[in-house]
């Protein structure tokens, strides 16, 4: 290390070389909450949502309304027409379904506004059929009038663009005592895509603001917060310019590893720092205090970030693609600030030379803390044994979630569209029933349809769906505009007396439900619902659907289904990341103190917060989602840390008491650094998000408090010696 001390320059130069090799890619990496990214589906369920796409054209729906429209009165049909027109063009609108197509031509193409007259037959055409209510085209009792579009997305580009256009049109339309509206997976993911840009744009500041105020409150020295700050930021670009290497996108995942690197990184030079600063304390000088805080302090420092590596990179074993990309990128991340503030921030700390503040009171603190914790060992012990019993009944009690307005919080805009067609009975979850025997032409269609009528019917009985939309549907209001009856046409005569163009349009709106050579497709609208309500809907879909027709395999697909792998994939995600991420420090604790005491007393003391931190998410009920799967091997992670450096200090100096006053001003500064940092996580959009967090803050905040504490009374003093006084000049 000497030759390096003795260049700081060229080392500087050397690592912003480095920094800079990959972090000029950061500003590069692209965007991307599409739904597909989240889903931990089986091949063969992928396989089949890529068939039913290609066969049948629709993707998703997007439901949008004019909220104090009325069916009765012309000027508001003639908004609807023009809401209908503008939302055929956008991209990805592949079919667009509203009570205009009983109009005539004329009004859908804007020509002239429908008089009185002539939507009385289309009133009591919506009174008859309850598809209207049941899709949400027509709310007499809110009152509301939609517009139901039909999508297919391929990719972020077109998902956004759909985005920008759709509420451009949203502006446009509200107007005149009516509110546009819009609900569906699309604006949703706008939502998403809104603070995702929030994650990258605000939280990395505010997390780099707080951090920094953290580092002036602490050692009162803004060259020495530069000297650990520099190396972090190189290590946090170095970290989104690998998500552009690797042409992973941003999103609500991944997005929050940058302030997290910071916060971590940041925390972990703070060790350096505070022991350069009890050096200077005792009277060494600059470069002696540098030379012996890398001696006593650059292996455990680069154990902590090794250990907080391993525990993001234990969820390379997930299912879920971004909550691998996000422990794979934040795990180099890390190992990279390894290297940068290993070697960088001593090399600033000698071109720098700042002189940190280091009250004596800080060092006493921890040593008074450990002093009666050997006083009354027994009694800590006793304690923290006994409050593994509620966390482990807290974390029995662990449950899963694939609620995707879950995601968001309350406020936001689109959740509360959502939410409020719920609350008037009104799914906006497209699942659907793929039967792919073909149905060659029109007879076999009108042969098929009283099947799937009561297949349709059997199902809407189902609290969670809450209406279905399919061939029998159009074929009833073809029938009752022919006959004035709602029952279905039993044979061609109602078609033929359609005229050419209505024809024409008819085969238009069959085309997403019906295909020759490939069957029908009836799609359920369902509300949210829980991973257990999911599997039960799928169970009495199958059952529902081998009933009505028999012989023939029903396929289950859509958006909505493809979740459906999603919570064992993230139960698989935390027992995996968790068990790996433990065993792997547990043998790098035997390698490093070749001691089995040493190393149970410390893997026991820093599972105990991650077991605190999940038995508080089952008592209140969080979920495990593609979030708060991290808490478990990210908390095991920075828990390690502060166990470490109290260990490493215990074993070097055989004093308990002396371990920790060296180590001690430094694990409260990085405590206090970390919980900071991802506490304000809890400021996102994103639920998950601040609950992952919040929880991380409360794991790292027990992980001092058991550090503290239950360490002491698990190993006793060792010798007993009293406290050495930090080494003046010559001392070594």
């Amino acid at each position: 290390m000497k030759p390096l001390l003795n260049h700081p320059r060229a080392v500087v130069l050397a690592l912003l070389a480095l920094a800079l090799s990959v972090g000029h890619r950061a500003p590069l990496t692209r965007q991307d909450n599409s739904p597909e990214t989240f889903f931990a589906a089986a091949p063969e369920a992928r396989d089949t949502y890529r068939q039913l796409v290609e066969a049948f054209g629709g993707d998703e729906l997007v439901l949008v309304q004019l909220r104090g429209a009325r069916l009765d009165r012309p000027a508001d049909m003639a908004r609807l027409a023009a809401l209908e027109r503008d939302l055929s063009v956008l991209t990805g609108v592949i079919a667009t379904a509203s009570v205009l197509d009983g109009l005539d031509p004329e009004v859908r193409a804007g020509r002239r506004t429908p008089d009185s007259l002539e939507l009385e037959p289309l009133i009591r055409e919506v009174g008859a059929l309850s598809v209207y209510r049941e899709l949400g085209l027509a709310l007499p009792d809110r009152p509301a009038l939609g517009v139901l579009c039909t999508l297919v997305m391929s990719g972020a580009d077109h998902r956004s663009r759909f985005n920008r256009a759709l509420a451009a049109a949203l502006t446009r339309h509200s107007a005149g005592g009516i509110e546009a509206t819009a609900a569906g997976l699309a604006p949703a993911n706008a939502a998403i895509d809104r603070e995702t840009r929030r994650a990258t744009s605000l939280y990395l500041p505010l997390v780099g603001l707080v951090t920094v105020l953290m580092g002036l409150l602490l050692f009162r020295s803004l060259w020495a917060v530069l000297a650990m700050l520099l190396p972090v930021g190189g290590a946090v670009a170095t970290g989104a310019g690998l998500l552009s290497l690797m042409d992973e996108p941003i999103n609500l995942v991944t997005g929050v590893m940058p302030p997290l690197v910071l916060a971590i990184g940041f925390a972990g030079a703070v060790h350096l720092v505070s022991r350069y600063s009890q050096l200077l304390a005792g009277g060494e000088a600059p470069r002696a205090a540098v030379e012996q805080t890398v001696r006593e302090k650059l292996f455990p420092t680069a154990f902590a970030f090794l250990t907080t590596a391993l525990g993001f990179g234990s969820l390379a074993f997930s299912p879920v693609h971004p909550v691998r990309v996000l422990g794979l990128t934040a795990a180099a991340a890390l190992l990279t600030c390894l290297v940068l503030v290993g070697a960088g921030t001593p090399a600033l700390l000698l071109m720098l030379r700042p002189r940190p503040f280091c009250p004596p009171h800080r060092r006493r603190r921890l040593r008074a803390v450990a002093r009666a914790a050997l006083g009354r060992r027994g009694l800590v012990v006793g304690i923290a044994a006994a409050l593994l019993i509620p966390a482990g009944l807290g974390v029995a009690r662990l449950q899963t979630s694939i609620d995707g307005l879950d995601l968001l919080s309350d406020e936001v805009p689109e959740k509360r569209s959502i939410t409020r067609l719920e609350a008037e009975g009104i799914g906006i979850n497209a699942v659907d029933i793929w039967l792919p025997a073909p149905v060659a032409d029109e007879s076999a269609l009108l042969a098929a349809a009283p099947a799937l009528d009561r297949l349709a019917a059997d199902l809407e009985k189902d609290p969670l769906v809450t209406g279905s939309v399919g061939v029998n549907d159009l074929l009833r209001i073809i029938q009752y505009r022919s006959t004035g009856r709602t029952d279905l046409p039993s044979s061609l005569a109602a078609l033929e007396l359609m005229e050419d163009g209505a024809r024409s349009r008819l085969a238009a709106r069959l085309r997403p439900f019906w295909r020759p050579d490939r069957g029908l497709r009836l799609t359920l609208l369902a509300r949210q619902v829980t991973p257990r309500g999911l599997a039960r809907l799928r169970a009495a879909v199958q059952d529902a659907a081998g009933r009505h027709f028999p012989g023939q395999q029903a396929r289950l697909t859509g958006h909505f289904m493809m979740l459906i792998g999603t919570p064992g994939a993230l139960i698989q995600t935390l027992a995996r990341s968790l068990s790996v991420t433990v065993a792997v420090i547990a043998l790098l604790f035997l390698i490093a103190f070749r001691s089995l005491r040493f190393c149970l007393a410390g893997v026991a003391v820093s599972l105990l917060p991650v077991a605190g931190a999940l038995g508080l998410m089952g008592w209140l009920g969080v979920p495990v989602d593609v979030a708060t799967v991290m808490t478990g091997s990210v908390a095991f992670g920075l828990a390690v840390d502060d166990t470490f450096h109290y260990l490493h200090h215990r074993r070097v100096s055989g004093s308990m008491l002396h371990a920790a006053a060296v180590a001690g001003q430094g694990i409260v500064a990085t405590t206090l650094i970390i919980s900071v940092g991802f506490a304000v996580l809890g400021l996102s959009g994103f639920t998950p998000v601040v609950r992952f967090g919040l929880l991380t803050a409360v794991a790292v905040l027990l992980a001092l408090l058991l550090t503290a504490v239950l360490l002491p009374a698990l190993l006793g003093d060792g010798t007993a010696a009293p406290l050495r006084p930090p080494p003046g000049p010559g001392r070594r």
